[in-house]
């Protein structure tokens, strides 16, 4: 990635430098399993060989600000599909065989027909799972312009590349570990290589998916294709699942799983059996993951619809269901771009309550697409001529998934001549995303004639996955999260409870990754934060507990411990636990820092610092003033209580670790630059909100802005958190199993 503009790629290398790079890359590439199977007519049942994937040599440059802006959108777009997929009058409009496309589209009206039949009859699984990929382009028709990100596509089954993207990354890294891309670039930096960790986050999603189906010993099932050459694609995906979360996977084709798999009739279990499967009585299906069914030419004949209608009318989840594929046809991408429909499923505050996203959240959404129209639309034909019009601007797509079916330009005028009248229903005219002009790329691939890089000018798309487990009685959006309750597999701080095991309460993780990106009201999205938090709030409404909360004197207990599952990156400071009025200051903030002086410009205190190298709590005051510190100890917990007086503006810490009582570290100090009254009144947070490095690329005042501009690396990192609660002091302050202190003045 690179924070500069756009710029000619890739850079120049000598001969012996470009063999030499290849040969790392190959070699890299073959010895860690981004490959391929070979072209053969048959695919032998145990694979005895493998080439590489294609490749590029060098990573695809990507304005960071876009980079971040797509992964920010991933987790509305996981929402919005989510929602589409469980509106069954929509769907009907829109992809049904009575009013919509699938009355033209036979291969949309065979998978309408079918869920049609299904919920006519009684859907038994109400759960679903998404794994979705929405790619985008880099728009940019001024050279002299600014450039923006707009979506290609939102694939909704069959999301593939995943896994093998993961080792793509990988390979970039290391070749620039090995060989510095010989000083061919400055954008070529450590910094601006991006982690990927899309094979354990595909892998969370069917995990989450089996865990809901609630029978650990069940197994999931790939529906594959008939000789596979995208085999280790999945095969990764297959190993991630058994060795990060013991569970097995069978593959299967439609062919396969007409003649083994079966559903009882009462229970609705899915079983697979099969003649050389070692399981003799078969085995329970938790989940079906779909790598195949996305083209009609995974269905030879009309059984495998029905094949298919089988595994969609047991218990087993569905990844996707017939709903969710249909969601993701061309045809629903056009009509959310119609004006009110895409508010109607994010804004609609009526039907989602505090589920709504902001306005900026959908304006985010809308600005990532461009112009759409279907063919059929107005009475006159003015689709079809405003696609002839504007041909060399267009691209017109079917309902299909898998490439290789679109027609663009020039090609389209022939094509609009020969189209039937009645079909111009299933296809959508799209407006051409501007590429960048100049950017290419030394390509290598196995049995293209040579294995020398081929310099050539490329488009590259960037693809973003994300997943969403939604449905159920509730009809609540599970999507990629970043909290979790953690029953008894992690016992809460012994400081309330003697035997330590306290039935009521339950620790909390809480954990960031590379999507973890606020987008506010105002301001724009927070590309330079990575945060997650919880807010304090009653029925839904953090404005009214403030009230209740601080006024006369509150104490604000909470007891934090290090997910070691989920280190986190102690080059960053973090702010964890605060109140925050609304002109963002922290009535009092609880700041984990590393270096002595190294404080962001966001909160640089005024105070003492820690020791350097030390994991430490910092208590700051409102004036960013250091009123405590202690070192940050794996493994303990570390119990807090700030006591805040409203009146007199002051603050008061206690502190201990584990079982022992609490005691004050700080006596109550003036706190007088908080506004009085309800200006000095805030949300009460506490999470993981980390902040970037530095970026030398960035101009002076890009790195002051911490908020919107910086460094970061896009790991997973997490908190523990336990023993949360707010008191009122006039009846005491609570400092440990039962014991009861005045408070301190």
């Amino acid at each position: 990635m690179t924070e500069t503009p756009l710029i000619s790629w890739p850079p120049e290398l000598a001969e012996e430098q470009l063999t030499a790079l290849t040969l790392q890359a190959t070699t890299y590439a073959l010895s860690h399993g981004l490959v391929y199977l070979p072209i053969a007519k048959t695919q032998p049942p145990a694979p005895t060989s493998t080439i590489h994937a294609p490749l590029a040599l060098f990573p695809s440059p990507i304005p960071r600000k876009l980079f971040e802006q797509a992964r920010a959108l991933q987790r509305i777009y996981n929402v919005l599909y989510s929602r589409v997929a469980t509106d069954v009058q929509f769907l009907d409009n829109v992809m049904g065989e009575v009013e919509g496309v699938g009355k033209v589209d036979e291969f949309t009206g065979q998978l309408w027909r079918r869920w049609k039949r299904l919920r006519d009859e009684g859907i038994t699984q109400s759960l679903q799972l998404g794994l979705f990929r929405s790619d985008y382009m880099v728009h940019l028709p001024d050279p002299s312009g600014p450039a923006s990100l707009k979506q290609v596509e939102f694939n909704t089954i069959s999301s593939s590349f995943g896994t093998l993207s993961e080792r793509a990354s990988a390979l970039h890294r290391y070749l620039h570990s090995s060989t510095g891309y010989f000083g061919s670039s400055p954008c070529l930096q450590t910094a601006n290589f991006p982690r990927n960790s899309t094979t354990s986050g595909l892998a969370e999603g069917l995990a989450t998916a089996h865990s809901a189906y609630s029978v650990p010993e069940a197994w999931i099932l790939f529906v594959v294709q008939e000789g596979e050459r995208n085999v280790f694609d999945q095969r990764w995906l297959e190993y991630e699942l058994l060795e990060s979360h013991s569970i097995h996977v069978i593959r299967q084709t439609l062919a396969d799983l007409a003649t083994s798999a079966s559903v009882d009739p009462k229970s609705r279990i899915l079983t697979i059996t099969a003649p050389s499967f070692p399981h003799a009585k078969g085995v329970e299906i938790s989940t079906v993951y779909f790598r195949a069914g996305y083209t009609p030419t995974d269905y030879h004949t009309p059984a495998f619809y029905d094949t298919r209608y089988i595994l969609e009318s047991s218990r087993a989840i569905q990844c996707p269901s017939f709903q969710l594929q249909l969601a993701g046809g061309k045809k629903v991408q056009e009509v959310l771009t119609k004006p009110g429909v895409l508010e109607q499923f994010l804004l609609d505050e009526s039907r989602w309550g505090d589920e709504a996203f902001s306005q900026a959240e959908v304006d985010a959404i809308r600005g990532s697409w461009m112009e759409m129209w279907a063919l059929d639309e107005g009475i006159g034909g003015e689709g079809v001529q405003k696609a002839r019009d504007l041909a060399q601007t267009l691209v017109l797509k079917p309902q299909r998934e898998g490439g290789g079916n679109n027609v663009y330009k020039e090609a389209i005028p022939a094509f609009l001549d020969q189209l039937p009248t009645q079909e111009r229903e299933a296809w959508i005219a799209m407006r051409l995303i501007a590429a960048p002009q100049g950017l290419g790329n030394y390509l290598v691939r196995a049995g293209g004639g040579t294995e020398s890089a081929v310099k050539t000018e490329v488009i590259s798309e960037l693809g973003i996955f994300g997943w969403a487990l939604f449905g159920g009685t509730d009809g609540k959006v599970k999507e990629k999260e970043y909290s979790s309750l953690l029953g008894h597999s992690q016992l809460p701080t012994p400081l309330w409870n003697k035997d330590l095991i306290l039935p009521t309460e339950q620790v909390v993780s809480i954990s960031i990754d590379n999507t973890s990106v606020f987008i506010p009201g105002s301001g724009g999205p927070q590309f330079g934060f990575r945060r997650t938090e919880f807010i304090a709030a009653v029925n839904g409404d953090h404005d009214d507990l403030n009230p209740l909360l601080e006024t006369n004197t509150t104490v604000f207990h909470f007891s934090i411990k290090t997910d070691e599952s989920k280190p986190l990156n102690y080059s960053h400071e973090y702010q964890i636990v605060f109140i925050e009025p609304n002109d963002g200051s922290h009535v009092f903030g609880i700041q984990l820092e590393l270096f002595v002086g190294k404080g962001s410009p966001f909160t640089d205190p005024t105070g003492t610092l820690p020791a350097p190298n030390a994991h430490s709590f910092n208590v700051l005051d409102h004036a960013l003033n250091v009123l405590f510190t202690a070192p940050f100890t794996s493994i303990q917990w570390h119990n807090f209580a700030v006591q805040v007086d409203w009146t007199n503006r002051t603050l008061a810490v206690l502190y201990s670790v584990d079982a022992l009582p609490l005691q004050v570290v700080s006596k109550p100090a003036p706190n007088l630059s908080t506004p009085a009254g309800a200006t000095g009144q805030g949300d009460f947070h506490f999470g993981v909100l980390k902040l970037p490095l530095v970026n030398p690329a960035d101009t002076p005042a890009d790195q002051g802005d911490v908020v919107h501009f910086g460094l970061q690396e896009g790991t997973t990192e997490g908190l523990l958190y336990s023993g949360v609660f707010v008191e009122n002091a006039s009846q005491g302050i609570n400092i440990g199993h039962g014991t009861i202190a005045h408070p301190f003045s």
